[in-house]
């Protein structure tokens, strides 16, 4: 590698720690807004658990079996969830929040089960 492209490089990584940065601050300041929003969308114990699964590694079925729902259910959550800007599909099928992040207490749902931790 050329010293030029050692600078590129190097000033690719200063920006891109600059926007870190400014991600952070910018998700502290509108945390409240947003979580508002966010209850707003996900009002049912089932819709935050679809909100919790949408992170583009599992498809609309596979959110819907560990949910409980119908595929429909889901489809109809993403749908929603298009129109309010909180949801993309870069892959048909497999939903991914735009906004990565779950409010702290959705983290534990009231009667829901542990999970078991895996043993690799």
């Amino acid at each position: 590698m050329s010293n030029k492209d050692e600078e590129k490089l190097e000033l690719l990584r200063e920006i891109n720690e600059s926007l870190k940065v400014v991600r952070k601050l910018t998700e502290i300041q509108l945390r409240g807004p947003i979580k508002d929003e966010l209850a707003e969308f996900a009002s049912s114990k089932e819709r935050r658990k679809m909100w919790m699964l949408c992170d583009g590694a599992l498809s609309t079925i596979e959110i819907s079996k560990q949910v409980g729902v119908s595929p429909r259910a889901v489809q109809y959550f993403v749908q929603d969830g298009l129109k309010a800007g909180f949801v993309r599909v870069d892959r048909r099928g497999y939903p991914s929040r735009t906004i990565d992040w779950i409010p702290p207490e959705w983290e534990k749902i009231p009667g829901e089960r542990p999970k078991e931790e895996s043993k690799t």
